[in-house]
């Protein structure tokens, strides 16, 4: 028990003198952050009106542009006008090189092609019907003859001459069954050839067959697709290749000699980039580094804390040992090891934000001068554009060939599918094939076999009447002649007819294409008349924009040369709205430019619509421009709304925002022994309306003390003290 009371004494009062310790440096931590707190200024809101303005930006456009377009590939000889020039009907804007172009030629090829085809529709051959007509005369003489055997025949000798008949008639059907016997026999062998195997599973070949035929068919869309893909990919790539040449031409244009001054500031900016991202890094570090020690404080708070539990437990437990000194000393040491790591931690945030507001400044002015060296950049002539849009181009080319590569890749794969399912099909087809003429020619021969039954009942019962022909089976005979006679006699009439329908076919055909080589030799006089002395002349009254020639450039069928802006039609521009903003404004209102200083550039409200991406929330409105303007010039604008009165309004510095929207910061006073604490807490508010200076909210009683200005960034619930009037 001894022991335990002296090691309770010693830690008393180590205690002790560490409270002493703590108390010393927190009266001085108290000094010294109370001077180095943030310096802020505050206000009461105030109520009163305030007639806020839209302000924003928009581009000029023209209300009438011409585009002026070749119709046919030529070089350009001479450019005739300028950017900015203004035109009238009929000036020259181009003169073209005395040369054929390429849809000449073609034009050309395209007439001698069309001139072919007219000629060998000529050297058509006559219709011959000499065959039809020699085959009608035999089966006549077929039928009288076989007439006059009717005619010749009585009692039994013609039951003997049709039994003859009837013979020589199956002997001449089993001959031509024998001739397509041998057919199928031929094609039977042909196509095992290249059939497939019987199944051994079983399955029918019909049910094998379509199955294939859904793999052939899924394997020949998938090949037919990647084609299609390729092409595609192939063309794509052709047209961001030239896309790039163009983007490349026109930015070597642009940057010319100028070349080793857009470098240099290139390099700066490079290099400025460079500095402020080793800045971020050597803030993001120190930043971390103030905040060494506060978990060593924490830790001997929480061992203080410890104790007093401690402590204080086996006081209430009746240790004789332990007094109420001793439970009051372990409270103060451990409200002092609080005291140091609260006073540690507010010190390691002013700090933190001392050091902000530097970095901040910094990054200011870092910032400021990036964008006067990208302005500089930028002033190149739109070499910053160039240099983005060649970029670009370049990526579009890399991205083309991948894609290409990519199918390209695919393509054998899909090829070897389509192979092997293309076999399997075509080998399964033959088998199917091949199966069903063997059940023909199974049929066949067993018809050649009632053939010959059929002869040798024929010439056993001739035997029997001894030789002597029926007259009905001849009767029988001369109606078949005379039925296979009309038939034939009718097919050709009907060929005759079908024969006449198709002469006057291609008569017409022969019309149409005529009327083809006409326009073509038109189209190719009209070529060969502008590939001498050739120039294009303007349509239209304007000013010429958007000129993408020069001297010696090759141009396109179908390309735009320049366009003609119609500056009689005026000037216009676009400026989207929310709805808040749709339901102050009319048209007819009156729209302030306020950077055109050089002229008086003022505007009108034309016209209010609904946006078409967003029609719920936003209106575009439509601004007519009166005064000096130039299409692609930026303005900004600023339109006037009618003044409202609101009963909290405070000044524009004093509304801040994060990522949880919109707040004002509001003094706070507490009450200490060393005095009166100031504390900034956040209040959030909904921006009603603001003007240049004042800013109407809701979310505010009106008793409220708001900060304004503040000499360091602060946050909700960091101590500040009130600037001394």
């Amino acid at each position: 028990m001894d022991t335990s009371a002296k090691r309770r004494g010693i830690i008393k009062n180590a205690l002790i003198v560490f409270l002493v310790i703590m108390l010393i440096l927190t009266f001085f931590s108290n000094t010294i952050m109370n001077a180095s707190l943030p310096e802020v200024a505050a206000q009461y809101a105030m109520s009163g009106s305030i007639t806020a303005k839209i302000r924003t930006n928009a581009t000029v456009k023209a209300n009438s542009v011409t585009a002026v377009k070749i119709e046919e590939s030529r070089k350009v000889k001479a450019v005739a006008v300028k950017e900015g020039q203004d035109v009238q009907i009929g000036d020259v804007l181009f003169y073209l090189d005395d040369a054929e172009s390429a849809e000449l030629k073609g034009a050309k090829e395209t007439l001698a092609s069309l001139e072919r085809q007219y000629e060998l529709k000529l050297l058509k051959l006559d219709t011959d019907y000499y065959s039809e007509e020699l085959a009608i005369v035999k089966k006549q003489k077929e039928l009288a003859d076989a007439k006059a055997v009717l005619a010749s025949l009585s009692g039994d000798g013609g039951s003997i001459s049709a039994l003859r008949a009837q013979i020589d008639e199956v002997k001449a059907l089993r001959q031509e069954l024998s001739k397509t016997i041998a057919a199928y026999e031929k094609e039977i062998n042909k196509l095992a050839g290249g059939a497939a195997d019987t199944s051994l599973t079983g399955e029918a070949t019909s049910v094998r067959l379509a199955a294939a035929k859904t793999r052939f068919d899924t394997a020949e869309s998938r090949y037919m697709k990647a084609e299609i893909d390729i092409k595609a990919a192939e063309n794509l790539l052709k047209s961001a290749e030239k896309e790039a040449e163009s983007a490349k031409e026109h930015y070597d244009s642009i940057v010319g000699g100028a070349s080793s001054d857009y470098d240099s500031l290139r390099e700066q900016i490079a290099a400025l980039e460079k500095e402020m991202r080793r800045a971020e890094e050597d803030y993001e570090i120190a930043y971390s580094k103030l905040g060494d020690g506060l978990a060593e404080l924490k830790e001997a708070w929480d061992d203080a804390e410890d104790y007093y539990s401690e402590v204080r437990a086996d006081y209430r437990n009746g240790d004789e040992g332990i007094t109420a000194e001793d439970v009051s000393a372990a409270k103060a040491a451990a409200d002092a090891a609080e005291e140091a790591y609260k006073s540690k931690r507010n010190a390691v945030s002013e700090q933190r934000a001392s050091m902000k507001l530097t970095y901040d400044r910094e990054v200011e002015d870092d910032t400021a001068r990036l964008d006067k060296l990208r302005t500089q950049l930028s002033a190149l002539n739109g070499a910053e554009e160039a240099k983005s849009a060649l970029d670009a181009a370049e990526k579009k080319v890399k991205s083309a060939k991948d894609a290409l590569e990519a199918l390209n890749e695919k393509f054998p794969e899909t090829t070897e599918e389509y192979t092997e399912a293309k076999g399997e099909y075509e080998s399964l087809t033959k088998l199917s094939q091949m199966e069903a003429h063997e059940v023909t020619l199974e049929g066949l021969l067993s018809q050649d076999e009632e053939y010959a039954d059929r002869i040798a009942e024929l010439e056993e019962e001739m035997t029997e009447l001894g030789g002597n022909t029926d007259k009905k089976t001849q009767e029988t005979l001369v109606a078949a002649l005379q039925s296979e006679l009309s038939t034939m006699q009718h097919n050709l009439a009907r060929r005759r007819e079908e024969d006449s329908i198709s002469a006057k076919r291609e008569e017409l055909e022969l019309s149409d294409l005529l009327a083809d080589i006409e326009e073509q030799r038109a189209l190719v006089e009209k070529y060969k008349a502008n590939s001498t002395d050739a120039k294009i002349v303007a349509e239209t009254a304007g000013q010429i924009s958007s000129l993408s020639i020069s001297n010696g450039m090759e141009t396109s069928m179908g390309q735009t040369l320049c366009e003609i802006v119609v500056t009689e039609l005026g000037y216009s521009c676009e400026i989207t709205l929310s709805a808040e903003q749709a339901k102050r404004v009319r048209m007819g209102d009156t729209v302030e430019v306020t950077n055109s200083w050089w002229s008086k550039t003022t505007g009108v409200i034309a016209a209010i619509r609904n946006d078409p991406k967003n029609p719920g929330s936003q209106k575009i409105a439509t601004i007519d421009l009166s005064g000096d303007v130039a299409v692609g010039q930026n303005l900004s604008l600023t339109i006037g709304e009618r003044g409202q009165d609101y009963d909290a309004i405070v000044p524009n510095s004093a509304i801040r925002e994060d990522n949880n929207g919109k707040f004002v910061l509001v003094v706070e006073a507490k009450s200490s022994p060393l005095g009166n604490r100031y504390i900034a807490r956040r209040y959030d508010v909904e921006v009603l309306a603001s003007d240049d200076t004042n800013t109407a909210v809701a979310g505010l009683l009106g008793s409220e003390f708001i900060i304004t200005t503040s000499s360091a960034p602060i946050t909700n619930g960091n101590q500040v003290r009130l600037v001394e009037n």
